[in-house]
């Protein structure tokens, strides 16, 4: 089975100083990892390298088989790959359910037609509410982001970055929001 994501090698450095020094992982779909290290250890680095807000000096970052090394962060985004950050950047006013509307919207046709209402769009509000079940926050998808805890922030955070499924799920039921999304960009 080819690694949902597989780094190769992986370098960069800082004025001569290592931030990274030949970091190799493989992450299968579905398997979930955990990097940890002090402060100043290049935990930032690699993320950044991984999500294309750094180039690498050396090694190969692949995404379903696919060498993303030298795409740029649009481009990896559109092929599946998210992140959620220290800092929660989260609309409050807004609800959950809206904010990974908005998630939704950056990879939906629709984006590109600011004149068309998202209130309109039941399949992006659809499989937000799908999305947000999957990190059980679909009873709480109509409350603003402000009057729910931080750790419900942070899961609705992670419901973005799922909602950006990648693409190369050829089996569906590996992924429940693929076939969700496939008839959500058909749609569009």
């Amino acid at each position: 089975m080819t690694p949902a994501l597989k780094l190769d090698g992986l370098r960069k450095a800082f004025g001569g100083l290592p931030a990274t020094n030949n970091v190799s992982l493989e992450v299968t779909a579905g398997e979930r990892r955990l990097i940890i290290g002090p402060n100043g250890a290049g935990k930032t680095t690699l993320f950044n390298l991984i999500t294309g807000d750094l180039k690498p000096d050396a090694g190969a970052i692949r995404l379903f088989g696919e060498d993303v090394s030298h795409l740029r962060v649009h481009e990896r985004a559109h092929r599946g790959l998210a992140r959620t950050y220290q800092i929660i950047t989260l609309f409050p006013k807004d609800s959950l359910e809206h904010n990974v509307v908005l998630s939704l919207l950056g990879l939906s046709k629709a984006r590109w037609d600011a004149f068309r209402p998202l209130a309109i769009q039941a399949s992006l509000r659809d499989e937000a509410r799908r999305v947000l079940g999957m990190v059980g926050l679909e009873q709480r998808a109509t409350r603003p982001i402000r009057e729910v805890s931080y750790g419900e922030k942070r899961r609705v955070e992670i419901a973005m970055a799922l909602a950006q499924r990648p693409d190369c799920c050829s089996s569906t039921s590996l992924w429940p929001a693929c076939r969700a999304r496939s008839a959500l960009q058909s749609s569009s």
